[in-house]
């Protein structure tokens, strides 16, 4: 995330947490909020995303949304302009990756994924993964 916010990249962030669940994702990206200047959202704050994308904070610099979703809410789901998308745990099927992955890059526009792996267990279970997208 430190990155983006020095490439100037504002646009939505969307960290599926997997294993290690969603509040604490949150709780350790609400330690960094400020300092990284991030909103952190939820999945009750997507029904008020039609149409804003950045929220100016009180030093009026833009706050990058970053919103921490479960992984079994992924199919369907539909931010507009999600421009990253963050999987901290490797899902256990092509499909289930397809499902995490494909949030990003929608309707013609770019968009990058992040698979992080923790451990070799990890890299295995992900190399089989990436196997059956063919």
């Amino acid at each position: 995330l430190k990155r983006r916010r020095r490439k100037k990249n504002n646009g939505p962030v969307l960290i599926f947490p997997g294993k290690y669940g969603v509040e604490q994702v949150q709780n350790e990206l609400l330690q960094d909020a400020d300092s990284l200047n991030l909103e952190i959202k939820s999945l009750a704050d997507i029904s008020s995303t039609t149409s804003t994308t950045t929220t100016t904070t009180s030093n009026n610099k833009t706050a990058t949304q970053v919103y921490v979703i479960g992984d079994k809410f992924a199919r369907g789901l539909d931010i507009p302009n999600i421009q990253s998308v963050y999987i901290l745990s490797p899902p256990s099927s092509a499909a289930g990756y397809t499902h995490l992955a494909g949030r990003t890059g929608r309707n013609g526009m770019e968009g990058v994924a992040v698979t992080l792996l923790s451990k070799f267990s990890d890299v295995r279970k992900y190399v089989g993964v990436l196997e059956g997208l063919g």
